[in-house]
This record gives structure tokens, C-alpha cells and sequence, in this order.
């Protein structure tokens, strides 16, 4: 009865009144924004740029992925399966990827100013099938990689440049090239493996030549060239 009595004088002794304004009436005067862009972070300054090695080109396979279910011609099916740790190439008893694409990702790195980030280096024959890759990539012998650039996701035109600037590519198409490497352009829409399952484009550098010989796909290579652990 108490608290019902309080709420009938509360109500008689209340009073309101209505807050009217005009629609486009503001109380605080609004600015446009403009987008500032930050400062770059110490790590993000050229020295502390991560130089690229070969260990940045390690398969990415993992054995935890679950089996793939595939038929072949015949109807009957088979089994794809992840790798398991395995070595680089190796060559002349060590691990060995091509020079010239660690040598042209470090200084596309240290023209751009941004990091370079590689989805697909080395890839064994497990992890190729399983991705859906080709069987004759030279992604298997280490001569080739699959990478895009922070910052430049959505505009590889700008990274395309920064690697032709120099060395006399030709362009046909989405592929640029000279007598020792070529760019091939893997547009955001166009079918792709596993290792780039990302929504926007990415670059692919292929070793041609190596010291004037020719780099070829070499099966023995790709299936017995490498260290299984």
C-alpha cells in the first residue's frame, strides 16, 4: 500500500512536456572524416622486413586433413591423402629451392615496402594431388611460387610492375616473361587449388631457366628428390 500510495503522488506531481526540433536541427556541428593512413610500425620499416629464405617455401601439407574420396575413369574409388614431414628438394645433399625466385620475392619486398606472402612454395606429390593441382607442376621440383603482397591484395597490377620494372618482360595475356622467369597473373574468379583458396587474385613467379638451362618438370625429381622423415 505504501509503495502504491508514493507512485499516486509520483504521477500527481509529474509533469512533461514534449521536446520539439526541426529535422535537420543539430545540437553539434558534423565533420567529414578523412581517412588518415597510420604510421608504419617499426617491424613494418624496411630493416625489420622478414628476409625470405627457403624454409618459407616448406609444403603445406598436414597429415591430420581427412582423406579424399576421388573415382577414377572406371568408376572405382580411390584414396587422396595428406603428406607427412618431408624435406625440400634436395640437391647436392641439401635442401634446394631456385635462387632466383628467393632472390626476386626479397627484392619485390624491399621495392614495395610490404610484406610478401607465400601461400604455395614446394609442393611433395601427396600435397599436389590432394590440392588438385597438375601432376607436372614445378611447384614439385621447387621452381615455382604462388604468393600475393600485403596492402596489395586487390591490386597485383602494382606488383606486376614492381617485378617487370627491370629484366625486358613481354606480356601475352596474364603472363609476363623473359628469357629466365615468368609472372603468371591467377585472377580472384578463375579455378585454383587449395593452397590459394582466397577470395581475392594472386601471382605465380616460374623459374625458365637456370644459368641458360632450361628448368623442365622431371618426375624423378618431383617423387624421389626430397627426404621423407
Amino acid at each position: 500500500m505504501e509503495e502504491s500510495e508514493r507512485e499516486k503522488v509520483r504521477e500527481l506531481n509529474m509533469h512533461s512536456e514534449p521536446i520539439y526540433r526541426h529535422a535537420d536541427e543539430r545540437l553539434f556541428p558534423t565533420f567529414t572524416l578523412n581517412h588518415t593512413p597510420r604510421d608504419p610500425y617499426p617491424w613494418e620499416q624496411d630493416r625489420h622486413l622478414p628476409r625470405i629464405t627457403k624454409d618459407y617455401f616448406r609444403c603445406r601439407g598436414d597429415y591430420r586433413r581427412k582423406e579424399i574420396i576421388k573415382r577414377n575413369h572406371l568408376g572405382n574409388p580411390y584414396a587422396l591423402i595428406e603428406c607427412r614431414a618431408h624435406s625440400l628438394p634436395i640437391r647436392s645433399e641439401r635442401e634446394f629451392i631456385y635462387p632466383a625466385l628467393i632472390s626476386a620475392l626479397n627484392s619485390l619486398q624491399k621495392r614495395l615496402q610490404k610484406k610478401v606472402v607465400i601461400t604455395s612454395g614446394h609442393r611433395c606429390p601427396f600435397h599436389n594431388r590432394y590440392i588438385g593441382a597438375p601432376g607436372n607442376s614445378k611447384h614439385l621440383v621447387g621452381a615455382e611460387v604462388d604468393f600475393y603482397v600485403e596492402g596489395y591484395e586487390k591490386r597485383p597490377g602494382v606488383v606486376i610492375q614492381a617485378l617487370t620494372e627491370e629484366g625486358g618482360f613481354l606480356r601475352n595475356g596474364n603472363t609476363w616473361s623473359n628469357r629466365d622467369l615468368a609472372i603468371h597473373l591467377v585472377p580472384s574468379g578463375e579455378g585454383r587449388s587449395l593452397d590459394n583458396d582466397h577470395p581475392y587474385p594472386y601471382i605465380s613467379l616460374e623459374v625458365l631457366r637456370e644459368e641458360g638451362k632450361r628448368v623442365l618438370y622431371n618426375w624423378h625429381r618431383a617423387h624421389s628428390g626430397y627426404h621423407r622423415y
